[in-house]
């Protein structure tokens, strides 16, 4: 097993960590199935849950918390072929369950959440899915920075 991409965020007071889990070992997804899952810290012990597996790779998640409920944003290789980008989505965990975010033969990548909303990288533009920013980089990396607004 290969525990990767953490993120952490405070929910209802205790904080939350969410990860993938990779079945094979490999970092770097190749072979096996991702899981994703969660701890979270009450009273001074760990509660882990696996909330998704049976997932393509995830090259991307971030945690946020929305009013006291925990949502997971990540982007999954949806037909388990590394040698193709096109079919990288977004999608949402979250109390509702699954939820799909993306559905197009775009690559929709390293979803980021800053000021409680979330952007991802989509085919040289950065994009909360209404709102595109045109970037110069032909990269997928990048941050958003915030100002606290």
């Amino acid at each position: 097993m290969a525990d990767i991409l953490p993120d952490i965020t405070v929910v209802n007071g205790k904080p939350t960590v969410v990860w993938v889990q990779n079945s094979e070992g490999d970092v770097l997804q190749q072979t096996g199935e991702a899981s994703i899952y969660k701890a979270f810290l009450n009273n001074g012990n760990w509660t882990m849950e696996k909330l998704k597996d049976n997932l393509g790779s995830v090259d991307g998640i971030c945690v946020n918390d929305n009013d006291g409920n925990l949502e997971i944003y990540f982007s999954q290789d949806t037909d388990q072929n590394n040698f193709t980008i096109e079919d990288k989505e977004i999608f949402k965990i979250s109390e509702n369950g699954l939820e799909q975010v993306t559905d197009n033969n775009i690559a929709d990548t390293k979803p980021q959440i800053s000021g409680g909303k979330v952007y991802w990288y989509k085919n040289g533009q950065i994009t909360d899915g209404k709102n595109n920013i045109d970037i110069n980089e032909g990269s997928d990396r990048y941050n958003i920075i915030s100002n606290g607004n």
